[in-house]
């Protein structure tokens, strides 16, 4: 199995629409590292089609939420 670094965390929720590519789009900036998600998770995934409610992904170490340039400004 390949070794990784520290890893960050996302738990499936109710009513959350996840899919390993928008996982990967959020967190690593590429829907195609979904790949990457799901071989790390293979404990807990038989595919990229299985997610559970209450499951915890692992993600990469270089995984981190990305800032959205478009969010609105508060000014005074």
């Amino acid at each position: 199995a390949p070794e990784y670094g520290p890893t960050y965390k996302h738990p499936i929720h109710s009513g959350n629409v996840d899919t390993l590519s928008g996982i990967a789009q959020k967190y690593l900036g590429r829907t195609r590292r979904w790949e990457q998600i799901l071989e790390m998770n293979r404990d807990v995934l038989k595919d990229g089609n299985s997610l559970k409610l209450g499951a915890v992904l692992r993600l990469p170490a270089d995984a981190a939420p990305l800032q959205l340039s478009n969010q609105p400004r508060f000014t005074r």
